[in-house]
């Protein structure tokens, strides 16, 4: 029995902070916080304290800190501060650093005491404050801080027997990534197998199953389904065709590629950053039209993290248009933090059009002080509305000036001269179109946290879990009439119960089982002969969502039971990483009671992990048993 250490993970923590003396004064065991960073799977953050934590010896210094985010976790690591020298163009410099034979063990879980330590300190007379104000380190209001962070893993144990390499290699190594569902439905939209929609894009066709893109959008969850499905004029096979306008193919592509996949790497490769750019905001516009939640959240990231003065007011018009908080915030946290607002250019946006008919007449109605209004609008998460006065909003107004106001609870007025009527006056209508642009105050809660490196982390700490799974999973168990998806298109009976499933994710994760399927030609339903029903349900439930239904309901022996079906099934259907998955799992419930029957299924299904295993734990117990003899 040997312990293997993974390689330690590496990382460069950067907080910087600009205008920093506006938080001098922020007062005693006050901080301010950079984003969050990932290094070794965890989360990680650096705290500021610009005058000293609550600790008597801090007073005069700053206190700098790296603190453990990740919830209920343990990370042992070494780390060395840094500040970067920005008079003498150098690299950063040791301030100091815990590089000792022993890592600093950090803890987000109550230790016995109800303690917790998620902090690594250094000692706070190493910085003063008199000391870092006239330092190199500090220029244009501006400091760096740097956090080096080497993370240890904690090492494996690996059990060396008479087991063949190949199958120590199987039982050290992870189940195989491929084919997963990605990949899987990757392929199947590309090879068009079983298409029955057709989607046309300025004169561009792309193909697409019903099953899988009403599973991944809500919009075209309702715009394939039922009545509204008839509407579109299916064919005789039941295929129809869509007309989408206002977009361009290209992003349709990318939108389409990712309801199957996902994922936006593949599009994304070989583009240049104002390319991503430019297709992420075209992709964040598609994804909030067809409502898909994930692929908007990672236009989001990708373009907070490409924030600057020139972009960031028609992000934020972006953000304001589409509902999109976590941008609006990243762009709002940009001009709070790096004090750039005089240099942000106005976005040209419009937020809404109040058009006034019978312009001439209104002039004859009304007089000063007195104005006509539009209908409410929602800028900023206000409700607002325009208010024009064509004599001027006071009998003290200019002579020949309207006035138009963006009314709120303080309205701001702003005038033009009454002749531009000859101008923007035509047919006796005229519009007016209101921009708004807003800048919301950062937050201010007790300790006050300013996010300002990491874009990633402004934008949520991690973006949500992968949706794949979870929508096959509600196009597997949503019943027919619950609304929603499609209803399948074949019935397995297993025992007697009926399962139904769609054709079309059979042929792209499972081929032997829709070839099965297909032999009956037109006819649906079928007899699939396999010890339990329960065994079919969790091959079918790996099949949608890659991974394997929870067994809390079943005690140690009936898991064991099953996952022994299931292996049996993943072996006969061809599902090798379902099988891989199974065979780590029996692998880990080998007891003296039932290693034999384990080696047995493993020889009759050629598990080589399996049997590895079997007959790892046979000859450590037969030495344990020869020790105590």
């Amino acid at each position: 029995m040997t312990s293997r250490s993974p390689p330690p993970a590496r990382g460069v923590l950067t907080f910087e902070i600009t205008g920093y003396s506006q938080h001098r004064g922020l007062g005693v065991g006050k901080f301010i916080s950079s984003a969050g960073f990932g290094v070794g799977g965890y989360r990680w953050c650096i705290r500021c304290y610009p005058d000293g934590d609550s600790r008597e010896k801090s007073k005069g210094h700053v206190g700098v800190y790296l603190e453990l985010l990740s919830k209920n976790a343990k990370a042992r690591a070494f780390y060395e501060f840094r500040l970067v020298d920005q008079v003498n163009d150098c690299n950063s410099t040791l301030v100091i650093g815990y590089t000792g034979k022993a890592p600093t063990l950090f803890s987000t879980r109550d230790g016995p005491d109800g303690s917790k330590n998620c902090f690594g300190m250094y000692r706070n007379e190493s910085l003063e404050k008199t000391a870092l104000e006239g330092s190199p380190y500090l220029k244009d209001d501006r400091i760096v801080i740097e956090f080096h962070i080497t993370v240890i893993k904690e090492p494996c144990v690996v059990v060396k027997t008479s087991c063949s390499a190949a199958a120590a290699a199987a039982l050290t190594t992870e189940p195989p990534h491929r084919p997963n569902l990605s990949h899987d439905f990757s392929r199947l939209l590309e090879t068009k197998v079983g298409a029955d929609v057709t989607f046309k894009v300025q004169g561009q066709d792309f193909a697409a199953h019903t099953s899988v893109v009403v599973a991944r959008s809500p919009v075209l969850r309702e715009l394939l389904s039922g009545q509204a499905r008839e509407e579109q004029g299916a064919d005789a096979h039941g295929h129809v065709a869509v007309n989408v306008r206002d977009m361009d193919p290209g992003v349709f592509e990318a939108l389409l590629r990712f309801i199957y996949t996902d994922s936006v790497s593949a599009t994304m490769a070989g583009l240049d950053t104002q390319q991503r750019s430019e297709l992420c905001r075209s992709l964040l516009v598609a994804a909030d039209r067809f409502d898909v939640k994930r692929l908007k959240f990672l236009c989001e990231r990708t373009l907070s993290d490409g924030l600057d003065v020139d972009t960031v007011a028609a992000m934020l018009a972006l953000a304001e248009r589409h509902k999109c908080d976590a941008l609006r915030e990243a762009c709002v946290e940009f001009i709070a933090t790096t004090n750039r607002l005089h240099d942000v250019v106005a976005t040209k946006e419009p937020c809404d059009v109040f058009e006034i008919h019978g312009y001439s007449s209104l002039l004859g109605r009304i007089g000063a002080g007195e104005f006509v209004q539009s209908a409410a609008f929602e800028a900023g998460g206000y409700d607002r509305a325009v208010r024009y006065y064509p004599h001027g909003c006071s009998h003290a107004s200019p002579a020949g000036y309207a006035s138009v106001f963006v009314e709120l609870t303080a309205p701001a007025a702003a005038e033009a001269p009454a002749s531009c009527e000859k101008e923007y006056l035509a047919g006796d209508v005229i519009k007016i179109q209101g921009v708004v642009t807003i800048f919301k105050e950062p937050t201010n809660s007790g300790a006050r946290r300013i996010m300002v490196t990491s874009a990633v982390a402004r934008v949520g700490e991690v973006p949500p879990p992968p949706e794949l799974p979870g929508d096959l999973a509600r196009l597997l168990y949503t019943k027919e009439g619950e609304g929603s998806p499609p209803p399948a298109d074949v019935t397995v009976f297993v025992g007697g119960e009926a399962f139904a499933a769609h054709r079309v994710v059979l042929w792209a994760r499972c081929p032997k089982l829709y070839d099965q399927v297909t032999a009956w030609g037109t006819v649906n339903i079928f007899d699939f002969e396999v010890q339990q029903p329960a065994v079919f349900r969790a091959l079918l439930h790996y099949i949608y969502t890659d991974s394997l239904p929870a067994m809390d309901e079943l005690d140690a022996v009936g898991e064991l039971e099953m996952l022994k079906g299931v292996l049996a099934a993943a072996h006969r259907y061809r599902v090798e990483r379902l099988k891989l998955i199974c065979e780590r799992a029996l692998s880990t419930r080998l007891d003296a009671g039932t290693v034999v029957a384990t080696l047995a299924l493993a020889e009759q299904l050629g598990c080589t992990a399996l049997r590895g295993a079997c007959l790892q734990f046979i000859c450590s117990t037969e030495k344990r048993s020869r020790s105590v003899g």
